[in-house]
């Protein structure tokens, strides 16, 4: 059975940005999700762009401002997937990538994992990390720390 994955997107005056995010989540390859938005009281035009793909699979909390942590802990708490993802609202993500990470997790029963990114420096150059990374996560919090400060955050 392909799981069902909970994609967490928080949102915060962000207009330019957010609806490249929604379109790119909503156009994906691997159909079992729900997007939840989390509108963390933005003042620009956010919330009226998010609030035009509110349907079925698209939901939309709003809270007042308190920050990227606080929206993440939101969508959470809301959350039906057996795993989460979380998007931020000024990115994209290749059609793909759920579907890749869905694969990632089937392998060796993972429980996180971590793909790499694409950044655009000018016009002519474009930076790549391929990283991708599957761990499964022991009871051990020390293992969990390890694995949160060697390989989740990206080295300089």
């Amino acid at each position: 059975m392909e799981p069902f994955i909970s994609v967490i997107v928080p949102v915060y005056n962000v207009e330019k940005y957010v609806e490249t995010c929604i379109l790119s989540i909503l156009g994906q390859s691997y159909q079992k999700y729900e997007l939840i938005i989390v509108n963390d009281g933005s003042t620009d035009n956010s919330l009226e762009i998010c609030q035009k793909y509110q349907g079925e699979n698209v939901v939309i909390l709003n809270q007042e401002h308190r920050g990227l942590s606080s929206a993440r802990n939101l969508g959470i708490r809301f959350c039906k997937g057996m795993y989460i993802a979380f998007i931020d609202s000024d990115d994209w993500i290749e059609k793909n990538y759920l579907e890749e990470l869905v694969r990632g997790i089937d392998a060796e029963d993972i429980d996180i994992v971590q793909c790499g990114y694409a950044r655009k420096i000018n016009d002519a150059k474009t930076m790549y990390d391929k990283r991708f990374a599957a761990k499964k996560i022991e009871s051990n919090e020390q293992i969990l720390y390890e694995y949160f400060v060697n390989i989740m955050v990206p080295r300089k």
